[in-house]
């Protein structure tokens, strides 16, 4: 029907119908763009959260590298709680739509995920041998061996008093023999009971009763 033919109603409901139509279809258009947009803020909210755990991650690392490089006994139970939040990280993973990055950061995630196991074991081994070995003078078998270090030293020290002992022990000797008095008896007896205490200490008797 041409349009010149229609009666003002009708071309009135005509341009009312045309209209709405329009409003229909860029309603359509805007419910599509809205979707768009949703879809977009999902996935830079995704992107973001990702981003921050490798962050994160990477922070946890240095922080773990930096303590290692001087470790005290105070470091250890700190290290210990790091090494497991690291390991909690891990086991949850880097959840990520494989849409969102490229070929190339998939790649390097997979990489991460493979290593990063193995270095966390490299970093709990080295910590348990450096406990072991000991993590300052006092502690570990470096700590044993100070101990014993010094205890021979002291020994050592005592057996280098003995010279002396017998050279004082030969002079009371030579005095009592030209005196014969009890004052020197009794000086010569002290002295001799003195080196006989410090053998003893050494727990040498056994071998000088010989």
């Amino acid at each position: 029907m041409p349009l010149m033919s229609l009666s003002v109603r009708q071309k009135l409901m005509a341009i009312v119908l045309l209209v709405c139509i329009g409003y229909a279809g860029f309603g359509a258009y805007s419910v599509y763009n809205l979707s768009l947009l949703s879809s977009a803020s999902g996935d830079a909210s995704n992107l973001s959260r990702l981003t921050t755990q490798v962050k994160n991650l990477e922070v946890s690392l240095l922080k773990l590298e930096r303590k290692i490089s001087a470790l005290t006994p105070n470091d250890v139970e700190p290290l210990n709680q790091e090494l497991k939040s690291i390991k909690e990280t891990m086991a949850t993973g880097f959840q990520i739509p494989p849409s969102l990055i490229d070929s190339e950061g998939i790649s390097l995630l997979a990489d991460t995920q493979t290593l990063l196991p193995n270095y966390i074991t490299a970093i709990e081994n080295y910590l348990k041998t450096r406990q072991t070995l000991g993590l300052n003078s006092e502690s570990g078998a470096l700590g044993k061996l100070n101990q014993s270090a010094d205890e021979l030293a002291e020994k050592f020290g005592t057996l280098a008093s003995f010279g002396s002992s017998f050279k004082d022990i030969r002079n009371l000797e030579k005095d009592f023999l030209f005196y014969r008095d009890n004052s020197h008896q009794e000086a010569l007896m002290a002295s001799l009971n003195a080196l006989k205490d410090n053998i003893n200490n050494l727990g040498f008797d056994d071998v000088f009763a010989q």
